[in-house]
């Protein structure tokens, strides 16, 4: 049951995303430092290792063109950012054990790559003067930092939903 419930979940964390940083405390806001939540990504990868990947892309593919409608002007950007990651991701998985240390250091990982990427390609593209020294102190650290706190935070409660999930899936 829980399992249809997922595309509510992802929703509501996507809705997350976007109202967290205007109830971050001014005192943090008004340091010029730029955080950018990833919970769905966080989502998606935790997903990714402990439920079902091939789900996973999907899921990816239908809220990364979600973010892109909600968040950017261009479609596609973070659509392909977070299938790619996602595929990666269930690669590298392949080669390394599902230790939720390494899932999350994995995950800390994608975050920075996807982070980059979104730079890269608003800087190709021209919609951003953010120099990479800005970038990297005000906008990448903070934002990495952020989520890194969010996975040391909730990552065995996502491994734990995740297996559960997945053991009751296989039981039906």
């Amino acid at each position: 049951m829980k399992h249809k419930l997922l595309p509510l979940y992802f929703l509501l964390l996507l809705v997350l995303e976007g109202t967290l940083v205007a109830l971050l405390p001014a005192s943090v806001m008004s340091s010029g430092n730029i955080f950018v939540p990833y919970f769905l990504l966080i989502f998606l990868l935790f997903m990714t290792a402990y439920y079902d990947s091939k789900a996973a892309l999907f899921y990816a593919a239908g809220f990364g063109l979600l973010y892109d409608i909600i968040y950017l002007e261009i479609i596609g950007v973070y659509l392909f950012a977070f299938l790619v990651i996602v595929y990666l991701f269930s690669l590298l998985l392949k080669f390394f054990y599902d230790y939720l240390f390494i899932v999350g250091f994995l995950a800390v990982l994608a975050i920075a790559v996807v982070e980059y990427y979104g730079y890269g390609f608003m800087l190709l593209t021209q919609r951003t003067t953010m120099t990479h020294h800005t970038f990297f102190y005000h906008r990448f650290l903070p934002t990495v930092l952020l989520n890194l706190g969010v996975i040391i935070i909730f990552s065995y409660f996502l491994r734990k939903f995740f297996t559960r999930l997945k053991s009751k899936k296989e039981d039906m």
